[in-house]
């Protein structure tokens, strides 16, 4: 099988349809043989009832699983596991890939001589975006969205991305350099990221060639909960909670398991926020937003100590 389009799935059964009637609508070959997979990872809607009905009508192959450990890459390590073709492409639940996406996969891999391609993120609102999310590039981002006309390869350090919504690798990529990062993804409503990005570095360490390219095109869906400044406090925290918990190998003093520059860092800029508060800085809230960046990571440390010391515990000599 020349392709499988793994879609990993967690409780959005009526976007998932969305989803899939755009894959069912894909303009391909007919000499290309493709298959979709959903990866369902714990479910408690109607997600199986959903992928049924297109199991039954879809002229391309559609296959349901159940993945129980919770967590993105978890699931997306089993579609692997599971899939039949030698490109392994991705797309989410909340997502409709443009008409030529499954065909321009190949096509890009072909063109590129890649071991994995991405492209374009556009975003699909569900209501007009306040103009405070519209007008801050770094909060876009934190929607998963990408937007660059330039084609260019992945590179160490560079700009240029490639995200979990529209990311494709050869199935050989994934026994050179192993899976996604289980400690890393969302993990049910924790809104940790990262995943795609640490696998994606993994492999431009290994020598593979990475490739993102403008012409595979995917919307993302924007729900109104996702236009709330209280989603991006979330997102934020879950973030630097998940990497504090994180083991480490930087050497610095700490209190408690947590590093003492951390609270300087915690001090500074909870004083900057109120400065930008005071003068109605427009900015004030990326200021807010690094605060709870750091109280995140704090309690991530925290939480990192008292794990590794009861498995230390479980661990050591009994008496």
């Amino acid at each position: 099988m020349d392709l499988s389009v793994v879609v990993c799935t967690y409780n959005r059964a009526e976007l998932l349809a969305e989803t899939l009637d755009a894959l069912l609508r894909q303009v391909v070959p007919a000499e290309l043989h493709w298959e979709i997979l959903v990866m369902d990872n714990n479910s408690r809607d109607r997600t199986r009832e959903v992928v049924g009905r297109f199991e039954r009508v879809g002229a391309v192959p559609v296959r349901y699983m159940f993945e129980g450990r919770q967590g993105l890459c978890h699931a997306r390590n089993s579609g692997v596991k599971h899939s039949r073709g030698a490109i392994v492409a991705f797309t989410d639940d909340d997502v409709r890939p443009a008409g030529d996406w499954a065909h321009g996969v190949i096509l890009a891999m072909r063109e590129h001589a890649a071991d994995g391609v991405g492209g374009r993120v556009l975003p699909r609102w569900a209501l007009p975006p306040p103009e405070w999310l519209l007008g801050n590039t770094g909060l876009l981002g934190l929607l998963a969205l990408l937007e660059s006309e330039e084609c260019s390869r992945i590179e160490r350090g560079k700009g240029a991305r490639i995200l979990g919504a529209n990311m494709a690798f050869r199935r050989d990529l994934f026994d050179a350099v192993g899976g996604f990062n289980t400690s890393l993804g969302r993990i049910g409503t924790k809104l940790s990221g990262g995943e795609d990005t640490e696998f994606v570095s993994r492999a431009v360490e290994a020598g593979k060639v990475l490739v993102y390219d403008p012409r595979l095109v995917v919307s993302h869906y924007v729900g109104p909960y996702r236009m709330r400044k209280s989603y991006f406090r979330k997102w934020r925290f879950d973030a630097a909670e998940n990497e504090g918990m994180q083991p480490s190998d930087i050497c610095a003093p700490r209190v408690l398991g947590i590093p003492l520059y951390v609270f300087r860092l915690l001090a500074k800029q909870l004083a900057l926020w109120l400065k930008a508060l005071a003068t109605r800085d427009p900015g004030a809230f990326q200021r807010e937003l690094a605060i709870v960046d750091s109280i995140g990571f704090l309690v991530g440390c925290a939480r990192n100590r008292v794990r590794s010391r009861r498995e230390g515990g479980m661990n050591g000599p009994s008496g």
